[in-house]
């Protein structure tokens, strides 16, 4: 291995963001990877089929945790890392304060606590979510409103109890705001900064079945502290709200395979339009605004729907 060759530890390969950007980590960069995973014997089989060169020279390599809340579980992996990219989060729809809140800030700060002891990693960079800047059912709706970095979620954890989508903006809001002051605690003491990215729902191509290769791109640069700055947090976003109405004529016109499948939509009213405003330009100085647009976005998951339907003789 070249001494100038990095190691990243990657979280949530398996996921559909995860999976677009293992994919675009092999194909544009030189990084040896060592995937996190917790259920090997699925994992690992599709893994090899998509990936066989990288594998067999040692350059994509698997770490099985299976519980990644147990304190001291990513140590071991992190010993050998010079970056850590953490795209996995606990999700699931009973039970929030013990299924979601508590296990999404126990594996951030094991993150946090594997990379300082590991004495090797620069740089930690965190998929978080726009929802960390907003509260779904009061602010996407306030057209007066514009969102940047410096807005956090206020939703409560009596909220947070009650409903799945307090208790993602929570869980992951609560544990962006412990990462900044986990960090301030140690400021000077640790030799490693943190990124935390903070994208919308993200849509396009599925590897498994904002833009998923888009968002995928932005977490590989943020892996380079002399382009992006580090201890920062950034929205990334593409410039306008998804407009599905404006897409769904789109397609239908210029899709002739896909018009009979999609309704046949009026377009909205400029004067039904509102929305909060999300102010990108902190990212897109760094970043820039290479975004695809919402009908190519949209395009690439009904050509995945399509093509899992003839895969698999049915249609959805």
């Amino acid at each position: 291995m070249s001494p100038s060759t990095e190691t990243l530890l990657l979280t949530g390969a398996t996921g559909n963001l995860g999976a677009a950007t293992l994919d675009q980590l092999l194909s544009t960069t030189s990084h040896n990877i060592n995937a996190i995973i917790r259920n090997p014997s699925t994992a690992i089989p599709h893994f090899q089929s998509k990936y066989p060169s990288a594998i067999s020279s040692g350059r994509l390599t698997f770490t099985t945790i299976p519980d990644m809340t147990l304190s001291g579980s990513f140590d071991a992996a992190a010993s050998t890392a010079t970056l850590i990219m953490h795209l996995a989060t606990p999700l699931a729809y009973t039970d929030f304060l013990s299924t979601m809140i508590t296990p999404t800030w126990s594996i951030d700060h094991n993150i946090l606590t594997a990379a300082q002891k590991s004495g090797t990693v620069k740089r930690v960079v965190i998929c978080g979510t726009a929802a960390q800047t907003l509260r779904m059912d009061r602010d996407i709706a306030n057209a007066e409103l514009v969102i940047d970095e410096s807005r956090f979620n206020d939703v409560t954890l009596e909220e947070a109890e009650k409903s799945w989508p307090d208790a993602y903006s929570f869980a992951k809001t609560q544990a962006e705001i412990k990462t900044w002051a986990w960090m301030e605690e140690r400021k000077g003491r640790v030799g490693f900064d943190v990124v935390m990215l903070l994208p919308p729902a993200i849509i396009g191509r599925s590897l498994q079945i904002g833009d998923v290769d888009d968002v995928a791109l932005t977490h590989i640069r943020s892996l380079s502290p002399s382009i992006i700055p580090g201890n920062q947090r950034y929205l990334v976003a593409a410039p306008s709200m998804l407009d599905l109405r404006g897409v769904a004529r789109e397609l239908r016109a210029t899709d002739a395979g896909l018009a009979a499948r999609i309704p046949d939509v009026e377009p909205r009213a400029s004067a039904e339009w509102k929305t909060c405003k999300l102010d990108t330009s902190k990212a897109d100085k760094v970043f820039g605004r290479e975004w695809k647009g919402q009908v190519e976005s949209v395009r690439a998951v009904v050509r995945d729907v399509v093509e899992w339907e003839k895969e698999n003789g049915r249609v959805i």
